[in-house]
Parts: C-alpha cells; sequence; structure tokens
C-alpha cells in the first residue's frame, strides 16, 4: 500500500476532488453523467467513489487494487454493492479493456508513486487511445520535485533530478528541450 496520509487529513485533496466533482456536474448538464461508468483506485475509504455516487448518480464503479492487503480491506469496506473491486494494476486493467461503442466511462488514474512514473504515463497514453468521445479521463501524478531525489551536494541537486526523471520516463514522454532548470518546484509546476 502507499505510504500517504488519510485524504481527510489532506485538505488540498479534499478541495481538488470536489473541483473535480463540480467539473462533473457542469458537465452533466450536456452529458448523461450519471450514466457513465466510473474506474479508479477506492483504497479503503472510497472518498471519491461516495462523493460520485452520492452527488451525481452514478452507480456502475470499478476499483482498481493492485495490493493484495489493500483488495482484501477494500472489498469489507466497499460502501456500495455497485463498485466492482478488481485485485489487478492499472497497466494490466488498461491492457484487457474493452469498451464497446456508445458506452461511456470516467477515469480518474490517482497514482502516487513517483517511481512509476514512466508506467503511469504510459497507461494514460493507453487509455486515451481506447475512449469514445465524451469519455472523461483524469490524471494525477506525483510532481513533487523531492520526489526526484535529494542530493549530499546542493550544486548537484538538479542535475541529479533531471537524470532520475530521464531515466523514470520514456524519451516520448519528456520534451526534447528539458534542463536541469525544470525540475525545480517552481518550473516544475509551470510545464505541468
Amino acid at each position: 500500500m502507499a505510504k500517504q496520509p488519510f485524504y481527510h487529513l489532506r485538505p488540498n485533496k479534499s478541495i481538488d476532488r470536489s473541483l473535480f466533482v463540480q467539473t462533473l456536474i457542469g458537465l452533466s448538464r450536456e452529458l448523461p453523467i450519471s450514466d457513465y461508468k466510473y474506474t479508479g483506485f477506492g483504497s479503503y475509504l472510497f472518498d471519491d467513489f461516495k462523493l460520485l455516487h452520492d452527488t451525481l448518480n452514478i452507480s456502475d464503479m470499478v476499483s482498481l487494487e493492485k495490493d493484495e492487503l489493500a483488495f482484501q480491506r477494500a472489498q469489507f469496506n466497499s460502501p456500495y454493492g455497485c463498485i466492482s473491486i478488481k485485485n489487478t494494476e492499472s497497466t494490466q486493467y488498461i491492457s484487457d479493456l474493452s469498451i464497446q461503442d456508445g458506452e461511456h466511462n470516467i477515469f480518474w488514474l490517482d497514482f502516487v508513486s513517483p517511481s512509476e512514473l514512466g508506467t503511469q504515463l504510459s497507461d494514460y497514453s493507453t487509455l486515451l487511445n481506447q475512449l469514445n468521445p465524451d469519455d472523461i479521463v483524469r490524471i494525477t501524478l506525483n510532481a513533487n520535485p523531492d520526489s526526484l531525489g535529494k542530493s549530499q551536494r546542493p550544486d548537484k541537486l538538479q542535475e541529479q533530478r533531471l537524470q532520475t526523471l530521464i531515466d523514470r520516463v520514456p524519451d516520448s514522454y519528456i520534451w526534447p528541450s528539458i534542463s536541469s532548470v525544470d525540475v525545480t518546484t517552481k518550473n516544475i509546476l509551470l510545464r505541468y
């Protein structure tokens, strides 16, 4: 399981989730959002699942749990019978996914592991190629430069972080002119 604080102890995450739901409420004026299937990472608290079900009446939901213990906890704690909990990682699920014409989906790939950034971007790219018009995808990644490492030598920190990023992410996902100044807190937020 990821070593992240509980979402209810992270006010920015709660605000982020609320903005996502408000966006979906706005889209529901034009799209039948309550008929969409929602796929995400429920963990064992299912905060986003509860919010989407209670606010938008979405009742076809899939929670992906790659960790066996998290999967078991999610099964036990599932708040609704309409949530199908899969013991699989996103890469496998997306690879096996078969979306039919006319079927509509909302995906929130809420990734937390910075060491898997290349795989996460690949999952996102693969998913985009399978969707129907009007499907909705949201991806969140760990964009904290500290996740790229720390250095005993401050004068080499940015170069080491850049190399870590290059090692983690395939060339096709990195802009050609990237430099060490791009992996600072200020600049990484401007790029993404």
